[in-house]
C-alpha cells in the first residue's frame, strides 16, 4: 500500500512540471547527421546525449532544422522529441518529476554544506 502522503507528494510535482511545460509543446523530429558514439570528455558524468541538427516540420507543413540534445550514437534519420515554444523555436526539455528532485536534493545538499547563511 502506498502510503497517501506519497502519492499527493508526486502529484504536486507532476502539475508543478506540467505548469512548467505551459507554452511549450512536443513534436517529433529526425536526426540530419549521425551523432558520435559517445558524448564529449567534458558534458557530465551522467550525460549520455550530444547536439546534433534535426529537422521537425511545423502544423502549416513548412519544414524547420535547429541544434537539439539527442542519445549518443544516433544515427541520421532517427526520430527524437523535441520542445518548441509558440512561434516554433526549439527550446529546453520542461523538467521531468525526477530532474526536479534531482534539483531539491543537491539544492538541499548545498545548502547544508553553507550551513543556510545566507549572503
Amino acid at each position: 500500500m502506498v502510503p497517501a502522503v506519497g502519492v499527493v507528494t508526486v502529484g504536486a510535482d507532476e502539475r508543478a512540471a506540467l505548469d512548467e511545460a505551459q507554452g511549450l509543446h512536443r513534436t517529433a523530429a529526425r536526426l540530419v547527421e549521425d551523432t558520435p558514439a559517445t558524448p564529449p570528455r567534458f558534458s557530465g558524468p551522467a550525460d549520455d546525449r550530444v547536439w546534433t541538427t534535426v529537422r521537425w516540420t511545423m502544423p502549416d507543413g513548412s519544414p524547420k532544422t535547429g541544434e537539439a540534445p539527442v542519445a549518443a550514437g544516433s544515427k541520421v534519420g532517427s526520430s527524437t522529441t523535441v520542445w518548441l515554444d509558440a512561434t516554433g523555436r526549439l527550446r529546453p526539455a520542461p523538467p521531468t518529476v525526477r530532474r526536479r528532485a534531482q534539483w531539491d536534493r543537491a539544492w538541499a545538499e548545498f545548502n547544508a554544506g553553507r550551513g543556510n547563511r545566507h549572503a
